[in-house]
């Protein structure tokens, strides 16, 4: 510092007594390399110029005579070439030798007679100044234009068609053709979030915004009028009744306190939030509780596997545990199960030794077109020597397998697997080798192109140096290039093409782009990125917004970290329901506590939940006969025995809890059915188009139903829930399908989401099958070895594993990170998140007091229903009324709408379910 204290310091200039005295001036020597003039830089650098009538070469230092033979309206490069004026000092190079870019040459151009000087220094035609286009790219030409009687002029900007004023979308760049217009009515604006979102009038502008959009950093309005007069602290609030207020002001459920989850988000570096401090978390008496207090299922204490993070659960005093007398010991592991697990058919203990020959297990019978793998489990035929392992034990995949010929219609990987031609260059890996996206198959350009590796510099003759090698004074790219031209801030003298952010570099300039933003194809514009529809970053509603998005959540839920997150605002917690083949358990999604709802069943499979009568739903599978049963969590929890002697393999049950009505999938009867939920009234809706139905899920807001077959030609369905209008929405054609298992939907953001259980995938897509993403593949950091059923709530998405015999979620937008939930003792069937905002009602239900209907009143699209008849019995002209159809042999029941054989009248079974078969 020379001097402080100076009172309002204005103009400052040095002088010196040597300031002529020019001897170590770089010019000095040599002429500074130039072949006519040498010029210092203010900092210090030389450049050169030419003499009148002389352009410079593109070595930067040498000159050649210029040929005059190019017209006024054209530009003369340095080697004589002629082009239109209006390329030069554009940006992009036009001349042979790229003299019309040359930046000190653009500096000081001078517009020929005819033409008009931009602001940022190119020329343009004076015919194309004021005609309502951007030709100098920054606007200038269309400033201080008066316009036509027909156009409107912004107020910063072009003129535009009158009939774009007030037209309620912004023309002008401002805005300022929606301004001072009548004003729309904001109800019946053609909003698409959601049908209660209230939208209201912005002050000065035609826009239409919701009031939650006011002050949130985004300019809704276009002129930034919702963003003026805002609050910067947030004010002191009260937290409403059954809530809890958080150390930094936020309210949340009390439901979510002690929950395991920092809903708070105030922790300090890594310490509990104020939400989770003080809490005591106690396992269920079906528990275990580890060292470090985590709870686990007490079916996985001493089952040969640690679950227990610290292993707590497995100490060496389990191989000498004692099984009870209704317990079978596993061989190596000391695990106590169940003796009616022994030779199920399933390996239960994680040896095998439930299944051992020895034991004289009864073999498992398979259909004639399937396949018996040595663990008995059965598989299709055709998937045996396919080239992919589908039993566990590899035993379909034999060294005696020779690789056989793929069909006309299909691929022939490098490791001998056939896929779909369609299949092929899809972008994702099919072969599960490489083969099918191999660059050279694909047409792919090679990664190696026109460029250089970071920290490199590419010379006009393609060559690559390293940057550090610019400007020093050495030819090191062999064209000069390397050399000219060097240190001039074409950031700073405004002659660059960037439309936002520009970095100088030694020779040249790099455009980049701010946040929310991204490059078009010349590198050099940047245009806004709709992280909505690329990023997926809200758990329901996303708005793409310039440079950024806004998220909100749906009714009954709860905004975390701007919406990106939304939480149930419910006090009702939230649980798991996990069908295990032996009974039905609930789980607390946070781990915290479980139960079992229903016990001693012989092989469960799919399950589902109607909220409104808190009643579960579940099918019983085996070879001697299947059920679909209920039981009602109020009251005396009996089972009650819905379908039996009409199912054979129902391995999806769906609740529809608008119209009332249960609907299943029969892989024995290859049939999707439908009854009222109390059993009555059975229907058979769909009967072709069907090989191995399994996974079945409704949206009876819209009035379809959708569900997954896996046989040969596997596919994802959907139809009205009448059974009307089937069409085929995902299949090999649009995406690699072996087994589509699992099958769930969200209803909000309306996605279909599914997972592949020979390809070991899971996808999502719109409700017409279109943008199907993969989101997680089988991998080190995605375990997906068998999955068969998954469901969704709030952000997550949760699905159940054979293999790894557990319970998994990911979060749904991305599935970037895999967490196991709860891990179970034997393999894991059906799942449903238990909670009523998955079964919302509807305001004008077409289906209340049964629509009318005598029998079945069954949902379609549009919010319309109609009435049908179970089986044996027609709908009558007055589409309202049922009259049967029974056969001689059939004896018709009176009020149940039944046709049972003559033979079961007096039998002393109530067959139809009135007594009327059984007459006193």
């Amino acid at each position: 510092v020379l001097r402080k204290n100076v009172v309002r310091p204005m103009g400052i200039i040095a002088v010196a007594n040597d300031t002529n005295d020019c001897t170590l001036s770089p010019c000095s020597t040599l002429n500074g390399g130039c072949e006519d003039q040498c010029v210092v830089a203010p900092n210090g650098t030389v450049f050169c110029q030419c003499l009148p009538g002389r352009s410079l070469m593109p070595d930067g230092r040498r000159c050649a005579a210029r040929t005059a033979n190019c017209t006024s309206t054209e530009f003369q490069c340095g080697d004589g070439a002629c082009i239109p004026f209006e390329l030069a000092c554009d940006g992009v190079l036009a001349c042979p030798d790229g003299s019309d870019e040359n930046v000190i040459d653009c500096a000081m151009l001078i517009c020929p007679e005819g033409f008009y000087r931009c602001n940022n220094g190119r020329c343009v035609s004076k015919g194309r100044v004021c005609d309502g286009l951007d030709a100098c790219g920054d606007y200038s030409d269309e400033l201080n234009c008066s316009c036509k009687a027909d156009q409107f002029k912004c107020a910063r900007g072009p003129c535009i068609s009158s009939s774009f004023v007030c037209d309620f979308e912004p023309e002008c760049p401002d805005a300022s053709d929606e301004i001072n217009c009548h004003k729309p009515d904001c109800s019946r604006h053609p909003m698409t979030l959601h049908p209660n979102l209230l939208l209201v009038n912005c002050e000065r502008t035609t826009a239409c915004i919701h009031l939650g959009w006011i002050c949130d950093g985004q300019n809704d309005c276009w002129d930034f009028s919702d963003e003026e007069n805002c609050q910067t602290t947030t004010p002191q609030v009260s937290c409403p009744a059954m809530s809890f207020r958080c150390l930094n002001g936020l309210c949340i459920p009390d439901s979510w306190r002690c929950d395991r989850d920092m809903d708070c988000e105030d922790g300090q570096n890594g310490s509990l939030s104020s939400d989770e401090k003080g809490c005591e978390y106690k396992c269920a008496r079906d528990q275990f509780q580890c060292s470090d207090g985590e709870c686990i299922s007490l079916l996985n204490r001493c089952d040969g596997q640690p679950d227990c993070s610290d292993g707590s659960d497995e100490p060496a005093a389990c191989r000498m545990r004692q099984c009870g007398d209704r317990e079978f010991k596993c061989n190596s592991t000391g695990q106590c199960i169940p003796n009616d697990w022994k030779c199920d058919g399933a390996g239960d203990c994680l040896d095998g030794s439930d299944e051992d020959p020895s034991l004289n297990c009864t073999l498992r019978q398979c259909k004639d077109n399937e396949f018996k793998c040595l663990n008995q489990v059965c598989i299709l035929g055709n998937f045996y020597c396919d080239g992919d392992q589908d039993c566990e034990d590899g035993s379909d995949e034999p060294s005696t397998c020779e690789k056989h010929r793929c069909q006309s219609d299909e691929f022939t990987c490098n490791n001998g697997r056939c896929i779909s031609n369609h299949t092929v260059c899809n972008g994702w890996d099919d072969c599960r080798d490489g083969s099918d996206e191999k660059p050279d198959l694909c047409n792919k350009p090679s990664s190696k192109g026109a460029s250089c590796p970071d920290g490199n510099f590419l010379c006009a003759n393609k060559n690559c140096v390293n940057e550090s090698l610019l400007c020093n004074g050495e030819n090191d790219c062999g064209d000069f290039s390397d050399e000219n031209p060097c240190n001039i801030n074409e950031c700073e003298l405004s002659i660059h093409a960037c439309s936002q952010i520009c970095e100088d570099r030694p020779i040249g300039y790099k455009c980049s782009c701010r946040p929310g933003f991204q490059p078009k194809s010349d590198g050099r514009i940047c245009e806004d990125v709709d992280e909505c529809a690329t990023k997926f970053p809200c758990t329901h509603y996303c708005r793409n917004t310039l440079g950024s998005y806004a998220c909100t959540c749906a009714d009954g839920f709860f905004s975390i970290d701007g919406g990106r997150t939304c939480k149930a605002n419910s006090s009702v917690r939230a649980h798991l329901l996990l069908s295990n083949r032996y009974y039905i358990r609930q789980v607390d999604l946070h781990k915290i506590s479980s139960e079992i709802l229903a016990q001693n069943l012989t092989n469960s499979v799919a399950l589902d939940f109607d909220s409104v009568e808190d009643c579960i739903y579940w099918s019983e599978v085996t070879a001697v006969g299947s059920s679909i049963k209920r039981m009602c969590l109020k009251g005396k929890q009996q089972h009650e025995v819905l379908h039996s002697t009409t199912v054979q393999n129902p391995d999806g049950l769906a609740v529809d809890w608008i119209g009332r009505n249960l609907y299943w999938c029969d892989k024995g009867k290859d049939t999707i059915e439908v009854s009222h939920l109390d059993g009555k009234f059975r229907k058979v809706l769909i009967r072709t188009g069907l090989e191995e139905p399994r996974a079945i899920v409704v949206d009876p807001a819209d009035g379809y139903m959708y569900w997954t077959d896996w046989g040969e030609r596997p596919y994802i369905g959907k139809a009205e829930m009448d059974g009307s209008n089937v069409r085929v929405l995902v299949n090999r054609s649009s995406e690699s399908m072996g087994w589509p298992n699992a099958l769930t939907l969200d209803l909000i953001t309306r996605q279909l989401f599914w997972a592949d259980a020979k390809h070991d995938y899971i996808a999502t897509a719109n409700l017409e099958g279109g943008n199907i993403r993969i989101l997680a593949q089988n991998g080190p950091s995605s375990p997906l070895h068998h999955v068969f059923a998954m469901t969704l709530f709030e952000d997550k998405l949760y699905w159940t594993d054979w293999e790894s015999k557990a319970v998994l979620y990911c979060n749904k937008n991305n599935c970037s990170s895999i967490t196991t939930l709860v891990r179970t003792a034997i393999r894991p069937m059906d799942i449903q998140v238990q909670h009523p905002l998955r079964q919302r009602p509807m305001p004008d239900n077409p289906c209340q007091d049964n629509g009318g209907c005598a029998t079945l009143c069954l949902l379609k699209a549009g919010g319309k229903s109609t009435c049908a008849c179970p089986e044996n019995y027609v709908l009558q002209e007055d589409s309202v009324s049922c009259e049967n159809n029974c056969t001689s042999s059939q004896f018709v029941c009176e009020k149940t709408y039944k046709c049972i054989p003559s033979l079961w009248r007096c039998d002393t079974q109530d067959d139809c379910g009135d007594g009327s078969d059984e007459p006193a």
